[in-house]
C-alpha cells in the first residue's frame, strides 16, 4: 500500500491520534469519526491461506466488527467504508475496509450497537447464482474473456493483471440451473496459481506471492529492553531483503517454527484422485490441482501447458510459519512481508538475526492501543489433500460400507486436508446469513454456501 513515509513512521513509532472514519454512501453519506466508536472496540479480519497445507486460491471473506453509540439509523445490509489516520494527516487516510453490513446487535441498556461486515466478496460472490449469465455466453471464450465477463455480472471490479493460464480456451462444458460465482472465482485463482481476495479498494486482487528466497540476514543490533525488541537503529548493519516487506518497529509476542515450508516443486492436474494426470516439474512436493471445472475437456497439451504455467508462477515460494503479535499497521496487508529482529542467544554475546514472514492472516484490533496479530500456518512438506468438494464426498463414500449419517460425514471432512479454510456445520435449516466457508449440512443433504 502506498502511503507516505511520514505517516508510515507515526504507526511504526505507535505515535500520535489515531482518527477512524466511518463512511455510509447508502445513508446519505452518513459519517463517524472516534466519538461514535467505543473504546477499542474495532477489529479486521483478514486471510489469504487458511490451513497448514499450499492451496493458492484465497477467496476468504475479510471482516470488520466494532460497536458505536449515538446511531439512531438502520444500519443492517447497508455500504460501509471505514478508514485509519493519524491527526495532522487528515488529507491521508488509510483504507481499511469496504463492504456491507452483516449484522446488528443492539445493547438495550446502553445503545451501543455491535456490527458485523463483511466484504463485497461475501455479498456479490459467495451466494450468488449464475447459472443464467454462464447459460448465455457465447462459447469459446479465453480465460481472460470468461472471468471479465463474470466479475462484470456481479459488478465486482478487478485490479488489472495479466494472470499466467488467461489465454486458456474455455468451451462449454454443461448446461445448470445453479452455478456459485464464487466456486469459480475459486477455480480461476487455482488455475492460475494465485490468491483471490477483495483489497481495501473493494476490488477483487489476485496475489502472487514472490518466490525469492526469504533468508536470515545476520547483523549487530544493541541490546534490546527486557519487554520489547526494538527493530530499529542506526548502528546496524544488513544485508539487502526484499525492499516491499515493512521493518515492525516492535512486537509483543513471537513464535515462528524451526522450518521453512518447502517450496512446490511440482504441479499436477487431474480431474480426480483416481484419474490420469499430467504434471510439470520434476520434484516431490507437489500441487495439485483437481477437479477444477476449467480442465475439463481440454486434452493433455493444454494441460500440460497450463501445468507448466502455473508451475512457472508458484515454484520457489517458500514462508516460514509464525504468530506474532506488533504494534498495529493497518499499512500492512495480507500476503506481505513483515521482517523482525530476533535475539540469537548461540554464541558467548547476544546478536540479532533479521528474519522475514509471510503475512497469511492478520487480525488488527483496538484504535489508540492497536495492535496486529500476524500469523502463517504450515507444514515442512505439502501434504497430497483433495481441493474440489465433490471429489471429497465420492472419497468419503467409498470409505463407508453404508450410506453415512449426518455426523459421519461431518467429522469425515473435518479429519480431511481443507486447506481452503471450509469448516462444516450441522443445521436443521439453512442460516438466512451463511458464511462462505462453511459447508452446510442439511437433513443429510451438503449445500456449500
Amino acid at each position: 500500500m502506498q502511503i507516505s513515509d511520514a505517516l508510515k513512521a507515526k504507526f511504526l513509532e505507535n505515535d500520535g491520534q489515531k482518527l477512524i472514519t466511518i463512511y455510509f454512501p447508502t445513508l446519505n453519506g452518513l459519517t463517524l469519526d472516534n466519538s461514535h466508536i467505543y473504546s477499542d472496540s474495532i477489529s479486521l479480519k483478514e486471510s489469504i491461506l487458511e490451513g497448514s497445507s499450499i492451496e493458492f486460491v484465497g477467496c476468504i471473506s475479510s471482516t470488520f466488527y466494532c460497536e458505536l453509540h449515538g446511531v439512531n439509523r438502520e444500519l443492517k445490509g447497508e455500504r460501509i467504508e471505514v478508514y485509519v489516520t493519524v491527526e495532522g494527516f487528515e488529507d491521508e487516510r488509510i483504507p481499511l475496509f469496504k463492504g456491507y453490513v452483516d449484522s446488528v446487535k443492539t445493547r438495550l441498556t446502553d445503545q451501543y450497537k455491535a456490527i458485523t461486515c463483511y466484504d463485497y466478496l461475501y455479498y456479490k460472490a459467495s451466494d450468488r447464482d449464475v447459472s443464467h449469465w454462464y447459460n448465455e455466453l457465447s462459447f469459446p471464450l479465453t480465460m481472460r474473456q470468461f472471468r471479465d465477463s463474470l466479475c462484470s455480472w456481479i459488478d465486482l471490479g478487478q485490479e488489472p493483471i495479466d494472470l499466467p493460464n488467461d489465454n486458456v480456451v474455455i468451451s462449454r462444458q454443461y448446461t445448470s440451473n445453479a452455478i456459485n460465482a464464487l466456486d469459480l472465482i475459486k477455480n480461476i485463482c487455482q488455475l492460475n496459481g494465485v490468491f483471490g481476495i477483495v483489497n481495501r479498494d473493494g476490488k477483487l486482487e489476485y496475489k502472487s506471492l514472490s518466490v525469492d528466497t526469504q533468508g536470515t540476514y545476520p547483523s549487530s543490533y544493541t541490546y534490546p529492553s527486557l519487554i520489547l525488541f526494538p527493530s530499529r537503529t542506526t548502528t546496524a548493519t544488513t544485508e539487502a531483503v526484499n525492499d516491499s516487506s515493512t521493518m515492525v518497529s516492535y512486537y509483543e509476542d513471537m513464535m515462528y517454527e524451526d522450518f521453512d515450508v518447502y517450496a512446490i516443486d511440482k504441479v499436477i492436474i487431474r480431474d480426480s484422485e483416481d484419474a490420469d494426470s499430467v504434471s510439470y516439474g520434476t520434484g516431490k512436493n507437489s500441487y495439485i490441482v483437481q477437479g477444477n471445472v476449467f480442465i475439463y475437456g481440454l486434452d493433455d497439451a493444454d494441460r500440460q501447458q497450463i501445468a507448466e504455467n502455473i508451475y512457472n508462477n508458484v515454484q520457489g515460494f517458500s514462508y516460514k510459519p509464525f504468530d506474532a503479535v506488533s504494534v498495529g499497521l493497518p499499512f500492512v496487508q495480507v500476503g506481505d512481508l513483515v521482517q523482525y529482529n530476533i535475539a540469537d542467544y548461540s554464541g558467548k554475546s547476544p546478536s540479532y538475526v533479521q528474519k522475514s514472514f509471510y503475512v497469511m492472516q492478520r487480525q488488527l484490533k483496538g484504535i489508540q492501543a492497536l495492535k496486529d496479530n500476524y500469523s502463517a500456518e504450515g507444514e515442512q512438506y505439502q501434504k497430497i489433500f483433495l481441493s474440489d468438494l465433490h471429489t471429497k464426498l465420492n472419497s468419503i463414500e467409498k470409505k463407508l460400507a453404508v450410506t453415512p449419517t449426518r455426523a459421519e460425514v461431518e467429522k469425515m471432512i473435518n479429519d480431511m486436508e481443507t486447506p481452503t479454510g471450509f469448516t462444516v456445520a450441522s443445521v436443521d435449516h439453512l442460516p438466512s446469513v451463511r458464511d462462505p466457508n462453511v459447508i452446510y449440512l442439511v437433513r443429510g443433504d451438503i449445500t456449500i454456501a
